[in-house]
């Protein structure tokens, strides 16, 4: 489950004297776009290494902000138990301010029948093999709208990408479909029908990463060479990233 935080979304065009005008402007805002960033006193640090206490300090941290909201159950451990069975062979990406955990997003990898997203099926093909699932992302009530969801997205995506799978789901809040669609130019797909899931009404969604590559490419060049900053060089050596020279 992603707690999504709404962010800094593109400026306005300015008035104009006509339509065509207005358009021509609102096309060129999208296309620069780039997602506003964190704090440079914030630091990002990703863990695979359930045993760490970087791990626990990270767990524990989305249970209290999800007990807060509803979002998961109560339990002694103080993690959330839904997210259990999907713990083993996943990453934790998490933001901190100096050493306090201010927010967490998770990456998992698996058939789509096996990550969380499978509990909803699907109406629609879905790829077969490995995919991977974006989610249990939190952040600290104090910075939400500040960039760090941003971040947190990012790193996930960069890991997803890096792993060469052909496409990653999430299970977002019914509103969120069109913002990200929208906002940041995320080409979201739609897997099944939203039901109650962990305390809110949820969407299963799915994005393929060579399609939301090339679309960046073609019309959202801000958002490709953000979502792209760092990546391995090998990625545009082996045609895995589409090259854009502007």
């Amino acid at each position: 489950m992603a707690l999504l935080e709404p962010t800094e979304q593109p400026p306005v065009p300015r008035s104009h004297a006509t339509a065509s005008e207005a358009r021509a402007d609102r096309a060129e805002i999208k296309r620069n776009f780039r997602p506003e960033g964190c704090s440079e006193h914030l630091r990002l640090v990703s863990t695979a290494d359930e045993s760490a206490p970087l791990w626990d300090a990270a767990e524990r941290f989305v249970y209290d902000e999800y007990r807060a909201v509803g979002y998961c159950e109560e339990s002694p451990k103080g993690w959330v138990e839904e997210a259990e069975p999907f713990r083993h062979g996943s990453t934790l990406h998490v933001m901190l301010d100096g050493e306090q955990v201010v927010g967490t997003i998770r990456t998992m990898f698996g058939p789509y029948d096996e990550l969380p997203i499978g509990r909803f099926g699907h109406d629609i093909p879905v790829p077969s093999g490995r995919l991977a699932e974006v989610g249990s992302l939190a952040v600290s009530r104090d910075l939400r709208g500040l960039g760090v969801a941003n971040e947190l997205h990012r790193a996930a995506v960069q890991q997803v990408i890096a792993s060469r799978v052909p496409a990653f789901c999430m299970l977002v809040e019914p509103w969120s479909i069109e913002f990200f669609r929208d906002v940041y130019g995320l080409p979201l797909v739609q897997t099944a029908p939203p039901r109650d899931y962990m305390g809110s009404l949820t969407v299963p969604a799915i994005v393929d990463i060579s399609e939301m590559l090339e679309s960046f490419a073609r019309e959202r060049v801000g958002m490709y060479h953000w979502i792209t900053e760092g990546l391995d060089p090998s990625l545009w050596a082996d045609g895995s990233i589409p090259i854009v020279l502007d």
